[in-house]
């Protein structure tokens, strides 16, 4: 994404585009060469995947990809063209690399203590991304992806992995037993 001529000419003939890359140390210069390669072709609408911290209380400038996203939406917004942040905040799937563990402990064990969080399952995020690509619309807005309600950690969505797999879960807060879910 970095060969701004190709993307340029890749790009000819698009109506909206979906901007996601890594998040890696050039991903500012990364997705900022994408937003010019879309300007010089003509793309009237960038649907930039970008985030939303899904804990209450998060300090958005003591991490590094948060800060850049932010900077990434700022040159986006100023570049003229129509635009959309699309921020989901955490994914449900990231716990599944949890299951082995939870599968033969019987808890879900993460540093996160009672902190409130609101992950999202990746499927209605695309879904999210395909409409906006398909049929545009809410320009100029940033559409915040949450579950309807905000959850205590130890609730998680755990609900739905223990009818799965009929057993009782637990969640142990920074290394201390909690409630069964």
């Amino acid at each position: 994404m970095l060969a701004k001529d190709s993307l340029k000419a890749s790009l000819n003939g698009v109506e909206r585009a979906l901007l996601l890359s890594s998040a890696n140390d050039r991903m500012v210069e990364t997705q900022c060469t994408f937003i010019d390669a879309c300007k010089e072709a003509g793309v009237d609408h960038v649907i930039k995947f970008s985030g939303e911290e899904a804990q209450l209380g998060y300090d958005s400038q003591k991490f590094r990809f948060t800060r850049e996203h932010e900077q990434i939406e700022d040159y986006l917004e100023s570049s003229g063209m129509k635009w959309t942040h699309l921020r989901p905040s955490q994914f449900m799937q990231v716990y599944l690399r949890e299951a082995p563990d939870i599968g033969r402990t019987g808890e879900l064990r993460l540093p996160l203590d009672a902190i409130r969080i609101s992950p999202v399952d990746l499927r209605d995020v695309a879904g999210v991304a395909a409409a906006l690509l398909v049929e545009g619309g809410h320009t100029g807005t940033s559409l915040v992806l949450l579950v309807p309600k905000r959850s205590l950690c130890p609730i998680l969505q755990l609900s739905s992995l223990t009818s799965q797999g009929k057993r009782s879960v637990m969640y142990r807060l920074g290394g201390r037993k909690a409630k069964r879910h």
